[in-house]
């Protein structure tokens, strides 16, 4: 049974993701000026700033479908031997925090997304024997059917893995094992400053034909762009994960609720 009356729900929703569209509302401002942030000049980049936006938007959104099934596995797979999930709520989830809703968690998604994108062309380096520019990260001037998929599937796969991530956070999951009675936070490395620190640090080492300063903007744009999606993404998670919690554990085959 929902907690809260579907409209209450949107309107709560629409409140918690202002500064997503405040930041789209600057990032369109942008292309009037800069020809970077769509390679189109003058009014014509707005639409293409806005299809981008939405495209993102899209892509990020809708691995949260996947969500229960990734969870079943991870239950599975979690609980062989002597271990087990357990749950210790340590915080509500019924408020969005600002700090780690609106700056935290989208610059961790961020990071993640600038590490895989990285390590991708990485691979693509290997393949062509040639050197790629960070500049390879903005958008194309012209539709990319390629790009469009590598793209997609990037974005699905990057919110896959932040989605279950989160889940097991908000919800408080730890591993527990029954013999040595040892508690652990599953994902405990997988902060905010190391996809943050690597992603960069990926950016800048492909940066063959640029100097270090356009590699920092380069950086700085791709942030722009990606900060209103993956705000919306970490947002609608907390209101899917506020709404469906028991059947979430349901799925986790969480055994017990334990105290700090």
């Amino acid at each position: 049974m929902d907690r809260f009356p579907e409209k209450q729900v949107t309107i709560d929703f629409f409140k918690a993701v202002w500064p997503a569209f405040a930041a789209q509302a600057v990032i369109l401002l942008v292309p009037l000026f800069f020809q970077e942030f769509s390679l189109q000049s003058g009014t014509r980049s707005v639409w293409m700033v806005i299809f981008r936006f939405l495209r993102l938007s899209v892509f990020l959104l809708v691995p949260i479908l996947f969500l229960r099934r990734i969870l079943a596995l991870a239950g599975s797979l979690f609980q062989i031997g002597a271990r087990e999930l357990v749950q210790i709520r340590q915080e509500s989830m019924e408020k969005i925090s600002p700090l780690k809703n609106w700056l935290l968690r989208p610059l961790q998604g961020i990071g993640v997304s600038m590490l895989v994108a990285t390590k991708l062309i990485v691979l693509l380096e290997i393949y062509s024997g040639e050197g790629i520019a960070a500049s390879v990260f903005l958008p194309p001037p012209m539709f990319s059917l390629q790009r469009f998929f590598v793209t997609a599937a990037m974005a699905f796969a990057v919110s896959l893995v932040l989605s279950s991530l989160w889940t097991l956070e908000d919800l408080g999951i730890r591993l527990y094992n029954r013999k040595t009675r040892e508690i652990r936070k599953i994902g405990k490395y997988f902060g905010l400053i190391l996809p943050l620190v690597l992603g960069f640090y990926g950016l800048m080492s492909l940066s063959h034909t640029h100097a270090t300063a356009m590699a920092i903007r380069y950086f700085i744009m791709m942030a722009m762009i990606l900060y209103p999606p993956f705000l919306i993404l970490n947002v609608f998670h907390a209101f899917y994960i506020n709404r469906n919690e028991n059947r979430l554990l349901t799925v986790l085959r969480v055994k017990a609720k334990m105290a700090l």
